[in-house]
């Protein structure tokens, strides 16, 4: 067992080789210039799409109060933190140019940008939320039934791309037998949970939209309440009033931008990387199989606060490693539960971490018979 775990890891990729996250993704960028020819607008163009991108990355992952103080690149100059970008709904003209760009960043770099700017932020995702949004007044509210305007406009947002994915449900059949308006309003968790689950999400979004005053007469009043299902939080209020000639779906998108974006401002006040707070952990792991480690190893090279893995003792049942991380215990806990992984402390001060029961354990393994033993080996993986 302790062999062929130590091959393993000596094979496993580091964290450097993994896969970049989507939250490194800049989607659905869109430019408009205007110059002499074709090729100059098309120039600028992409010129200025670097620069919103850059722009709206740095919003995903810095909280607001330090956004004034992220580095002010040009455009040449954000091109060597671009891994790629693509072109969509590409229009042009002898004149103008015209498209929707998709940029991926180059994740260790915009880290270490950040980092040696002095500029606080979150790298840590959560796991999705779903939301379930109700439309209405007072006097009723509704998730599946028609029209719910609530429901479609967070339908067409892309939250994805989030420190805290927005998932919004598709209100197929199974949906609709598994809750109703009423079963969320009166906080009905078990059923909250199975549909959350049935999204892949760790918990359900409730958000209520209730709407009065006259749309028509440019005076209505939209309040907004939501709040998670599973935490005991305070909810997120948010009040509106309809500006100008704005549509009902314009005031209602400019309602889920505030909803999302308190979301999100949230989870990375609470789980900011302090690179001045860095840490040591021995930890007991738990293996009773190859295919844990291979599961739990994986998982540990996507917890942006862990900054190295040193295997110290490779054995049946349980293993030993030193963590170096930046934070405390209570965000590093956090930041491996939103990838399965179950962090405790032991009665004797020592900290053990195992797979999260609840998730399918990976198959395979070495099975059959043999001894437990200890490879004495002082491999280490980065």
């Amino acid at each position: 067992m302790g062999v062929a775990l130590a091959a393993v890891a000596a094979a496993l990729p580091g964290r450097a080789e993994a896969a970049e996250s989507s939250l490194f993704v800049v989607r659905g960028v869109s430019v408009d210039r205007t110059a002499d020819t074709a090729t100059q607008a098309r120039e600028e163009a992409i010129a200025e799409g670097h620069v919103l991108a850059l722009r709206q990355l740095f919003d995903r992952l810095v909280p607001a109060y330090d956004r004034a103080n992220v580095p002010d690149l040009s455009a040449e100059q954000i091109q060597s933190y671009v891994l790629d970008y693509s072109v969509e709904n590409e229009k042009t003209s002898p004149v103008r140019y015209l498209a929707d760009l998709t940029f991926r960043f180059q994740g260790e770099e915009i880290r270490s940008l950040l980092r040696s700017s002095g500029v606080n932020f979150a790298i840590t995702e959560s796991k999705p939320l779903l939301v379930l949004p109700l439309y209405g007044n007072e006097s009723h509210l509704r998730l599946w039934e028609e029209p719910n305007p609530w429901m479609r406009v967070w339908s067409l947002r892309h939250s994805e791309d989030r420190l805290v994915p927005l998932i919004v449900p598709l209100g197929d059949l199974n949906d609709i037998s598994t809750i109703d308006a009423e079963s969320v309003l009166r906080g009905d968790l078990g059923r909250m949970r199975d549909i959350a689950y049935a999204y892949g999400a760790e918990d359900a979004l409730i958000t209520q939209a209730l709407i009065s005053g006259d749309l028509g007469a440019g005076n209505a009043r939209l309040q907004v309440i939501s709040r998670r299902a599973g935490a005991l939080q305070e909810p997120i209020v948010a009040t509106l009033r309809q500006e100008g000639g704005e549509s009902l779906e314009a005031l209602l998108a400019r309602a889920a931008d505030a909803v999302d974006a308190q979301i999100q401002e949230k989870w990375k006040l609470a789980n900011l990387l302090d690179f001045g707070d860095r840490r040591f952990m021995s930890v007991a792991v738990e293996t009773f199989q190859l295919g844990d480690w291979l599961a739990i190893k994986r998982r540990l090279d996507d917890v942006a606060s862990v900054e190295s893995v040193q295997i110290t003792r490779l054995a049946r049942g349980w293993s030993e490693i030193d963590l170096t991380y930046v934070g405390d215990e209570q965000r590093l806990s956090v930041a491996l539960a939103q990838r399965d992984l179950q962090l405790t402390a032991r009665f004797d001060g020592g900290w053990e971490l195992r797979l999260d029961p609840t998730v399918a354990r990976p198959t395979g393994g070495l099975g059959g018979s043999g001894t437990s033993g200890d490879t004495g080996s002082q491999l280490g993986t980065q």
